[in-house]
């Protein structure tokens, strides 16, 4: 009995040594947290994603290391600057704070994520810039309809020096979202999560499909032909350069343009997705 008593003592006395620390050193724990938080989402994220044949531990590792040692400490330095300039707990600051935060801090924090990300996966710079380009604006719309409520939450519920752990609880589903945007590449996104939206034409000798022909009628003229990589060897070379070459100028820059065989039930059947 007393060497249960001794232990449940030092329990209590190790747990009030750790929450004085982590309430004199509040980045520390922010940092606790996102490290692990970061990379249990990536690792759910991978669990539930039916594309992925096993888990990848070092994206899960990476995950965790960004999310601690960079992005705690930046966002606990944003929340103290944005106490600063908006002071007060009232619903009215609150929002505003929330807002404010995705207006200015979102877009530069998901670039430095998008960015900082691939550099860690071993993509060369130019490449990390054209992911983080296709990414950037679909990921900073879904972030900006669901942050500013919880914000608003946090900056008026939740006292200042537990704000970035609360943060980071809402970060956990956040990472979730983030792994799959990060993984997925931006031909494979769905038409509602990519910067250019997507033609499809069903090929069939050359005829375009009343779908297409719509499309073409109501969209805004412009330069740009965009073949979606991974279709280009749905189709042969003299049919595409002939295809682009006639509609070359009628496909605007936001479009992502390919072609899909298919045969002429499938054509009667195909719908502009």
């Amino acid at each position: 009995m007393p060497v249960a008593l001794s232990t449940m003592t030092a329990v209590a006395k190790a747990v009030k040594v750790t929450r004085i620390f982590f309430d004199k050193y509040p980045v520390t724990r922010g940092m606790g947290t996102f490290a692990v938080l970061w990379t249990s989402g990536n690792l759910l994220q991978q669990e539930i994603d039916d594309s992925r044949d096993q888990i990848d531990i070092m994206e899960a590792i990476r995950f965790g290391m960004y999310g601690s040692c960079i992005n705690a400490p930046l966002i606990y330095k944003w929340i103290k600057t944005l106490t600063t300039i908006i002071p007060g707990n009232s619903l009215r600051q609150a929002i505003a704070k929330g807002y404010m935060d995705q207006l200015i801090f979102a877009p530069v924090n998901l670039t430095q994520f998008f960015i900082g990300m691939n550099l860690l996966e071993g993509k060369k710079l130019d490449q990390a810039v054209e992911e983080c380009f296709e990414k950037l604006i679909p990921t900073w719309m879904v972030s900006i309809s669901i942050w500013p409520i919880f914000q608003t939450i946090n900056f008026t519920l939740i006292p200042e020096k537990n704000r970035v752990m609360f943060i980071s609880l809402g970060s956990f589903l956040w990472m979730v979202f983030l792994s799959y945007m990060q993984h997925t590449d931006s031909d494979q996104l769905p038409d509602n999560l990519r910067m250019r939206r997507r033609i499809h034409y069903d090929y069939d000798y050359g005829a375009l499909t009343e779908a297409l022909q719509d499309a073409l009628m109501e969209a805004t003229p412009g330069e740009g032909f965009y073949p979606s990589q991974e279709k280009r060897q749905d189709y042969s070379k003299t049919a595409f350069c002939q295809e682009k070459n006639s509609l070359q100028t009628s496909i605007p820059k936001d479009f992502d343009f390919f072609v899909v065989k298919t045969d002429s039930q499938q054509q009667k059947n195909s719908r502009l997705k």
